[in-house]
């Protein structure tokens, strides 16, 4: 087995679904990446208020598309001036940039009311997104 056709194979089995081609003018390959997008998870955030506390507990994919959704939630628990915010993120199946804007938006806002934001159940995806920015150290996970 040739290595070219190995780079063909492995492309091929692996997300994130790129495909070479062989351009019929020289041996060179080209990346092509293919225009199939799944639909997003959809997004759930579960409220539970006591007096000094709220605990939202957030499942699905919190990205571009569902980060717009999220922040009057994370607006409102900003306002309300809680002691301690607990993020449950067990259920969180994907996490991008504007996903982690949202979450540290929520965190600077607790943060200057004198309050402490808790991450819990993190892992997968939004675990190693937390790890690469170095976020685990900020929220102590």
């Amino acid at each position: 087995m040739s290595l070219r056709f190995a780079e063909l194979r492995t492309a091929l089995s692996s997300p994130p679904f790129f495909a070479l081609r062989a351009r019929t003018s020289s041996r060179r390959y080209v990346r092509e990446e293919k225009r199939e997008r799944s639909l997003p998870a959809e997004l759930t955030c579960l409220r539970e208020d006591t007096e000094t506390t709220t605990r939202l507990k957030i499942s699905g994919a919190l990205d571009i598309h569902s980060a717009p959704e999220i922040r009057p939630i994370f607006d409102n628990v900003a306002t309300a001036n809680k002691r301690c915010v607990t993020l449950d993120l067990d259920g969180l199946t994907m996490l991008d940039s504007s996903g982690v804007g949202a979450i540290v938006s929520l965190f600077k806002r607790v943060k200057a009311t004198g309050g402490i934001v808790i991450v819990e159940g993190i892992h997968g995806q939004p675990l190693a997104i937390f790890q690469l920015l170095k976020l685990d150290r900020a929220f102590g996970i």
